[in-house]
């Protein structure tokens, strides 16, 4: 069983007491706890490969991240290509409905398989079948005109009562600099120098959680509305993230780089894994100008 396989299996299975149908949100080390018990003999180097299995399920979509490093599993998704094309189906999600998924579309295949061959012909049917058992339906060519813009936190919670400078060493603030990767647009910055930082601006804390600074207060962020906030600074300050990419072979590569969930879930949609580099993706001829208007949607220049 590969790592990717273990997470999805247990938080799909870790369901809420009082509502079964509901599944229970799990932070990162108790994750890495309850994994212990799955590990080789012997390894010692478990734990960096699931998290960064952790880290891959988030970006395919399959689980969800939010604050204090707390994971659940993804709402049950099946996903096809267009409704012209629904002979090879993508399952996604809350693995808890894939047998009922399979069951519903008269595969005839294991309960563990998630690319779907449905015995159903025809995306209303299929997408009636589905929501029979609680499963939603999406057709990736509609999906691109759902995914949101880069934007700044609108919505914020109480500040924090203490200076996160006093309380932490080592934080980062994102600065969008010109021909820098996303990775190096963190710079370090002390106590000494806080004091030259801009009205709004970005945090993040050596423990891997997000700040924002909004008029003197520091306010804790979710994950996704940090990620959409550094590409909205980036706009801001008209230094375009550069993505590596290649049109010849559909090739984009995210090596180092965080996108927004949405926008991460619908890439791994449009695209496959290349199996010689690591978060890299292959993507089809037909499914790359919408891959392309997607990044620029969120203000990336392909180089």
């Amino acid at each position: 069983m590969t790592w990717t396989t273990a997470i999805t299996t247990l938080l799909s299975n870790h369901r809420q007491s009082q509502n079964s149908a509901q599944p229970l949100t799990l932070t990162r080390q108790q994750i890495l706890s309850l994994l212990h018990y799955s590990a080789p003999p012997n390894s010692t180097d478990w734990q960096v490969e699931a998290s960064r299995a952790l880290d891959e399920l988030q970006a395919q979509g399959e689980i969800l991240a939010g604050m204090g490093k707390r994971y659940c599993i993804a709402s049950p998704t099946v996903v096809a290509l267009s409704q012209d094309n629904t002979t090879s189906l993508r399952f996604q999600g809350d693995r808890a409905y894939l047998p009922l998924v399979h069951q519903a579309l008269k595969t005839g295949q294991a309960k563990e398989e998630v690319l779907l061959r449905p015995q159903i012909s025809g995306f209303n049917r299929i997408q009636d079948a589905l929501q029979n058992v609680g499963v939603r339906f999406l057709e990736i060519s509609d999906s691109l005109q759902g995914l949101p813009c880069p934007r700044k936190p609108i919505v914020l919670q109480s500040p924090l009562e203490e200076n996160p400078f006093v309380a932490y060493m080592g934080i980062d603030h994102y600065v969008p600099k010109p021909l820098k990767n996303q990775m190096e647009r963190w710079q370090p910055r002390s106590s000494h120098s806080a004091q030259k930082l801009m009205a709004e601006s970005l945090l993040r804390l050596p423990t891997g959680e997000y700040l924002w600074l909004s008029n003197g207060q520091f306010y804790e962020l979710e994950p996704e509305a940090a990620v959409f906030a550094m590409f909205a600074q980036d706009l801001a300050a008209e230094n375009p993230l550069p993505i590596e990419w290649d049109e010849n072979c559909g090739r984009v590569n995210l090596q180092g780089i965080i996108l927004p969930g949405v926008y991460a879930r619908w890439l791994w949609r449009l695209s496959e894994p290349d199996p010689e580099r690591y978060r890299t993706r292959l993507v089809p001829a037909a499914h790359r100008p919408f891959v392309k208007e997607a990044f620029t949607r969120l203000g990336c220049e392909l180089v």
